[in-house]
């Protein structure tokens, strides 16, 4: 009875041991709360009194694990492990969202058929669907495109598709064929060049009048009227001969050029001038000078030689050699009986004023000057060329001429294109004209640039007008649109540059293919990132979708989370100012100054509008 007695009492003993030891050993996990800690204490105690509680806890961490990481794997793990554990639907519907999600950063058709095969029954099945659609939609028309494959064909797929996914692709493509478009014309033109290099020899024996017409001219002896036509003729060839030898610019005409300067056709001398000046050879500056025979052009009174001595003039100029500046003066300032000896109608002066210009030579300074301060009225053209030949030189007198003449009251072409140079220039010498234009001038463009150069002026005068000037640049100061036109004569391209003159944006326009005047399309591109901003459809040649571009007050393109703003067309109170370029009679492009916009902040809730686009 002792014997049993002794038994139970130490087998309580070893029971409470071991109850006290587990659960010291429960205590410890509880303390450390880590996975680690419980599945010590599960293994020690596999089917102990807190196991429960263990295996609770260890599903517990991993799921909170689980939702820290956040990821496809992560959820598919905790599923694998606790298929039907307490967090296990959470998991599914967390895990349809983010198979929907991955699908929709991918955004691919193959992507989207792979969840809906897997999840035809989730919640986010109608948007795959919907997108699936889409994709598929602008696979048609991206594959239609390829079809045409053609650059119109991909500018007409970015514009309506702005946002697909293929309009990188299209770029690309775009930007191949435009390639493969410049090598052909870069080859088309050397094959042209060594084409024309082949023509030199025969164009050179006709200039000479060495073609085989030995028949013909036999007969003409007998045949006067034949011989009339046959020089006609002749006097043609020689002439199409020197304008196109001096269009190849081939150096071995240089000689034969020379001899035709004393052709017997005037036209051929005109021809022979014009072809030496562009072929721009030195060898062609004492014939050209004698050639033009200044002194005997003196006795011949009104019976001059204006068109030959004009174009001479200017080969002269652009050959650029310092011997031709006496001859060049003497076309420029001599009178005779008080009357202009140079030719008005010809502007032979202004042609002078300009070659001067070019070759820069000290001498013809003071000529220039006596030129500009010409206040004749018929020869305010002359004092136009005379100015910008004195700005090319540099000289100190040069600019004090030119500051007289940008003060003086006179012919206001002649005071402008002196404003003009002096604007350039920058030189302190003309602050008082500066002054005066900020105060006068009728021109924007003038008063802003020369605010500029007034605000950082140290000279006393230009401080006292610094409240004007600072309000000038405030008010002003403008943003520039370049139009650029294309082969047929429409506006194919205009360029935003900033304040600055850095280019921020442009807009290339489509035109339609069957009426070529009526716009189909016009992207609007940012400068500085490469992308699309906004596609505008035309529909009859009016906008469908018209869109302003915001910039600042630098003329920058304003963005929220990194995208340019764009609103909607409103009544913008921003004055501009607009001039076509011209070559010849045909527009090839126009400039557009757009000032500040006095509405644009209110009107589009953006405080730092300045500029609307």
């Amino acid at each position: 009875m002792n014997k049993k007695l002794l038994m139970l009492v130490l087998l309580c003993f070893f029971v409470f041991i071991s109850c006290s030891s587990e659960k010291k050993r429960w205590e410890n996990a509880e303390s450390e709360n880590n996975i680690a800690a419980y599945e010590v204490y599960l293994k020690q105690y596999p089917e102990g009194k807190y196991a429960d509680n263990a295996n609770a806890r260890i599903e517990e961490l991993i799921w909170q694990s689980t939702l820290e990481d956040n990821s496809i794997n992560g959820h598919e793990a905790y599923l694998k492990q606790y298929p039907e554990g307490k967090y296990a639907d959470s998991a599914k519907v967390k895990l349809k969202e983010m198979y929907y999600r991955a699908a929709e950063s991918e955004n691919t058709i193959s992507a989207y058929e792979e969840f809906l095969k897997k999840h035809s029954d989730s919640e986010f099945a109608d948007d795959a669907r919907s997108r699936l659609n889409i994709l598929k939609k602008e696979l048609s028309k991206w594959e239609q495109a390829q079809r045409v494959d053609t650059i119109r064909a991909y500018w007409q797929f970015i514009v309506k598709n702005p946002q697909s996914q293929y309009v990188e692709n299209a770029n690309a493509k775009i930007s191949e064929y435009e390639a493969n478009k410049r090598r052909r014309d870069t080859l088309d033109k050397s094959k042209k060049e060594k084409i024309r290099a082949e023509k030199v020899e025969p164009l050179i024996a006709a200039l000479r009048g060495n073609s085989n017409t030995t028949a013909r001219d036999e007969e003409a002896k007998v045949d006067p009227l034949t011989a009339a036509r046959r020089k006609i003729s002749n006097n043609t060839i020689r002439y199409e001969a020197a304008k196109e030898l001096g269009d190849i610019g081939d150096k071995r005409a240089v000689e034969p050029l020379i001899v035709a300067l004393r052709d017997e056709y005037d036209r051929v001398q005109k021809e022979a001038a014009i072809a030496l000046g562009k072929l721009g050879d030195k060898r062609a500056v004492m014939p050209l000078i004698v050639a033009m025979d200044l002194e005997e052009e003196l006795k011949r009174g009104k019976d001059k030689r204006w068109f030959f001595l004009r174009y001479a003039a200017r080969s002269l100029g652009q050959i650029g050699d310092n011997r031709a500046v006496e001859a060049l003066i003497v076309l420029l300032k001599m009178d005779k009986n008080g009357e202009s000896f140079i030719s008005n109608e010809k502007h032979i002066d202004s042609v002078a004023a300009i070659a001067l210009g070019n070759i820069g030579d000290e001498r013809a300074v003071e000529p220039l000057i006596a030129s500009l301060k010409d206040d004749r009225q018929h020869r305010w053209e002359c004092r136009c060329d005379a100015a910008e030949a004195l700005g090319k030189i540099k000289n100190p007198k040069s600019v004090e001429s030119l500051i007289f003449t940008a003060l003086e009251n006179t012919y206001y072409k002649v005071r402008d294109k002196s404003r003009t140079l002096l604007l350039q220039m920058e030189d302190p010498r003309a602050v008082e004209v500066y002054i005066d234009i900020v105060k006068n001038s009728d021109s924007s463009e003038m008063r802003i640039k020369a605010a500029k150069i007034l605000k950082d002026s140290k000279d006393p005068r230009a401080v006292k007008v610094q409240a004007l000037v600072l309000n000038i640049i405030e008010e002003e100061t403008y943003i520039t649109e370049l139009t650029l036109y294309d082969g047929y004569d429409r506006p194919a391209v205009r360029v935003l540059k900033n304040i600055d003159g850095k280019e921020v944006a442009k807009k290339q326009r489509m035109y339609n293919e069957y009426n070529g005047l009526q716009i189909d399309s016009e992207i609007t591109f940012d400068l500085i990132t490469g992308k699309i901003i906004h596609a505008t459809e035309y529909e009859f040649g009016k906008p469908k979708n018209p869109m302003w571009l915001c910039l600042d007050k630098k003329g920058n393109i304003i963005k929220k989370s990194g995208k340019p703003v764009l609103v909607k067309l409103f009544d913008a109170k921003q004055r501009y100012e607009h001039e076509n370029v011209y070559n010849g009679a045909f527009i090839r492009g126009g400039i557009s100054n757009y000032f500040p916009c006095n509405n644009c902040a209110e009107k589009t809730g953006i405080k730092n509008c300045r500029y609307v686009w």
